[in-house]
């Protein structure tokens, strides 16, 4: 029996789904078997999926029809035979020794979950790359036990903290992945790392967090684009949250924490209003749904708190309150013009930042030559 199950949905990921596989089956750890979920390709992300599979007997192929990254891990999961899981991302790529590191750190801990640290990287190389600085990896090696993992690391999922609610860069005992998820199937497309993880943190007896960054995140990709059902989920996940504050929370801490699940939803929503510019949505379907936000039960409780309000823009609570469209609309606006800016400047950096000079192109031959 492999000793831990790689996961990785696929979808649309042709571009750069071979640095993704060539880093998983070059673990230095090889006792895996590597799960690849095909989501409804529509490029040519099966066919590498197949020529791959063909060629190292660990990988197991699944195709099925497009569900989204919740189902399409559910379904690897499902598959999964090794004591220990973790989870890819099709775009992202992993350091040679990253299984093994956290293998053996779960080992000496007897962890039911252990994190690595990551590197956000900007293109398909490591050159522009911003490793998690937060005060949860500023030891080498971290070990939360029992209460510890409540007030500390489910604490920081609570309230937007800088611990890493990503499923990427960690690794999972079975039983604690397998036992998971009872939350996911509110949710279509979004949250479903934070919740999912909410869930296991909060059964783990124990973490192990190493300050090594291993796992190399890709910016960008499909969840940094427009989609509908972020409203939804945004929502969904409120309820999530205020449901597992209700569950482990005395009464006492109870509003404290919900002013966490308040702002991140508050948050949420005006990253809601930018992405409407990226969908390329017209003016009346921009405003129809920033009223369909601004009249759900949900928000209307947000910004009427007014521990949350406090803590927030006012202009926006405001224009929530008053239902003032115009001026929500002009605010997505703004903010996705700050956003078109900076990230054509990071590009522009990238592109300048991947060349290399001709004169040291020049000194390497003639080196060569001589």
């Amino acid at each position: 029996m492999s000793l831990i199950s790689v996961i990785i949905p696929i979808y649309n990921a042709e571009s750069q789904l071979s640095q993704c596989l060539e880093s998983v089956l070059g673990q230095s750890e090889t006792s895996l078997e590597v799960i690849l979920v095909n989501d409804g390709s529509t490029d040519g992300s099966l066919a590498i999926c197949r020529r791959y599979a063909s060629k190292d007997k660990r990988i197991r192929l699944i195709d099925q029809t497009r569900g989204g990254s919740i189902a399409a891990r559910r379904r690897g999961l499902e598959s999964a035979s090794a004591p220990y899981i973790t989870f890819v991302d099709a775009d992202d790529w992993l350091a040679p020794m990253m299984l093994e590191k956290l293998m053996r750190t779960a080992r000496r801990h007897d962890a039911d979950i252990t994190v690595c640290n990551t590197y956000k990287v900007l293109g398909s190389s490591a050159l522009f790359k911003r490793m998690n600085k937060s005060s949860y990896f500023q030891e080498a090696e971290t070990l939360y036990r029992g209460e510890t993992i409540r007030s500390e690391l489910v604490i920081s999922f609570l309230h937007g903290h800088s611990f890493p609610a990503f499923l990427h860069g960690k690794l999972y005992r079975r039983q604690i992945a397998a036992s998971g998820g009872i939350h996911l199937d509110k949710l279509r497309f979004f949250g479903d790392d934070l919740y999912y993880n909410l869930e296991m943190f909060l059964r783990a007896r124990s973490v192990a967090v190493i300050s090594q960054p291993l796992y190399y995140y890709r910016a960008g990709g499909l969840t940094s684009r427009y989609m509908p059902e972020l409203l939804q989920d945004a929502v969904a996940g409120y309820q999530i949250q205020q449901s597992i504050i209700e569950q482990y929370f005395a009464i006492n801490e109870r509003d404290q924490h919900c002013v966490g699940s308040n702002l991140m939803l508050l948050n949420t929503l005006r990253t809601y209003l930018r992405k409407m510019f990226e969908g390329g949505l017209s003016r009346e379907e921009r405003l129809a749904s920033i009223k369909e936000m601004c009249q759900h039960p949900e928000v209307i409780d947000c910004v009427n708190h007014e521990p949350t309000a406090r803590l927030c823009r006012i202009d926006f609570v405001e224009a929530v309150r008053r239902l003032d469209y115009d001026f929500l609309e002009k605010e997505g606006r703004r903010q996705y013009i700050r956003s078109w800016l900076r990230s054509r400047t990071i590009f522009v950096a990238s592109v300048v930042g991947s060349i290399k000079p001709f004169s040291n192109f020049s000194k390497k031959k003639e080196k060569v030559t001589s």
